[in-house]
């Protein structure tokens, strides 16, 4: 649904997936100067009265400050953003990252603390907002931290589960991230 944010999420996690554009633009001079581009001495382009026509330059041809909006420079520009796709997979759909640590033993009848570690979002200015912990025993619990504590009742197997999701949701299409750890209840 939101193309935009899996580019950008795919970029943020590898940026091999997009071929960086360093050279060329958008503006008729290119990266020369205004004279230089002219031909002529004193330059004028935007000042002839066509409106603007070389964009790292301003209405009154004085170069801008922020010429990556016309050149293509290493990393982001305005010309081609992140680059163009190496590919189809900076298009894949991503969903949140969830890591599970397990540690020390757990016993029946004591509250033991699990940690979502490592947990994030793919996507730029993302992060995680909601954890939904199943415990193997019938139980869940929900929180908004990384740590969730719990005391299981009886001993036995038991797979532990979080799920996380991420501060984009609906325009992740409720995509979450999912993992579990195996505990031997004592």
């Amino acid at each position: 649904s939101y193309p935009a944010l899996s580019l950008y999420g795919n970029f943020k996690s590898t940026s091999k997936s997009t071929y960086d554009v360093v050279t060329g633009g958008n503006d008729i001079c290119g990266t020369a100067t205004l004279t230089t581009c002219l031909g002529f001495g004193g330059g004028q382009l935007n000042t002839l009265g066509f409106g603007r026509l070389a964009c790292a330059f301003d209405a009154n041809d004085k170069p801008v400050a922020n010429r990556y909006q016309c050149h293509a420079e290493p990393g982001y520009d305005g010309v081609s953003g992140v680059g163009t796709p190496a590919g189809l997979s900076v298009f894949k759909p991503l969903s949140p990252l969830a890591k599970l640590s397990v540690g020390g033993t757990v016993t029946h009848g004591k509250a033991h603390t699990f940690s979502a570690a490592a947990s994030r979002s793919p996507f730029p200015g993302g992060k995680i907002t909601k954890y939904v912990w199943a415990w193997g025993d019938g139980t869940t619990t929900t929180t908004t931290k990384a740590t969730a504590s719990h005391k299981f009742a009886k001993a036995g197997k038991r797979t532990v589960r979080v799920t996380v999701s991420d501060n984009y949701g609906t325009q992740n299409n409720g995509r979450t991230g999912t993992t579990t750890a195996k505990v031997t209840v004592k």
